[in-house]
């Protein structure tokens, strides 16, 4: 159960630090739109929040729709990066 709330806040937290698309979402709409796809893309990578972050980033072809939008379109995170 601990290992469950450590990655809930890394996921809030690492969720917190990527940009939104087109609206702001909450720390609520994040781990409702993102935490299935952790769970199914990088889950190896629980609880470390950097490593999650990478992974996401790097499977983001792989993410549901809803949580794409989260991670923003990948020109808006390159934008964001410079």
């Amino acid at each position: 159960m601990r290992s469950i709330a450590t990655f809930v806040t890394g996921l809030a937290l690492c969720l917190t630090m990527v940009p939104a698309a087109s609206r702001a979402f909450t720390e609520a709409d994040q781990r409702r739109l993102c935490t299935g796809d952790v769970f199914r893309l990088c889950a190896s990578e629980i609880p470390d929040v950097e490593r999650i972050t990478a992974c996401m980033h790097k499977r983001r072809a792989s993410l549901s729709e809803g949580c794409r939008k989260v991670f923003g379109k990948p020109s808006d995170q390159s934008a964001s990066a410079k």
